[in-house]
């Protein structure tokens, strides 16, 4: 599927919440893309670079993220409270246009041994 991202400097794991202020442009077309359809994004970890301007370079593991709250600050500025959701594995990275994009699948958790105490 393709999904609209976010790439943070930081990584997230499924049930997390997460507050995000918006105020780049291509990520306030992100915020109105999702409003507007109802659709999740994907958050990754940024390998290296920097969360504000582009020209990063993007991890290909993340999760999905719905936008749970979303307060206009004006000035196309936002406050989003956002739950993250299943873990997905980026296929390819598509143009930064409007916003990053890319091809992404489902990543479920793999069946392993129960934890038990020592």
């Amino acid at each position: 599927m393709e999904l609209a991202m976010f790439p943070l400097e930081s990584a997230f794991l499924p049930n997390q919440d997460l507050p995000l202020r918006i105020f780049e442009p291509r990520y306030v077309a992100l915020v109105r893309h999702c409003v507007d359809t109802g659709e999740p994004f994907g958050v990754v970890l940024i390998a290296r670079g920097r969360e504000v301007g582009g020209g990063d370079s993007r991890c290909d593991v993340g999760v999905l993220c719905r936008i749970d709250d979303c307060v206009e600050q004006g000035a196309d500025r936002y406050s989003l409270r956002c739950r993250t959701g299943e873990r997905i594995r980026v296929r390819e990275w598509l143009p930064d246009d409007p916003y990053p994009r890319a091809s992404v699948s489902p990543w479920p958790d793999e069946a392993g041994q129960p934890v038990t105490q020592a």
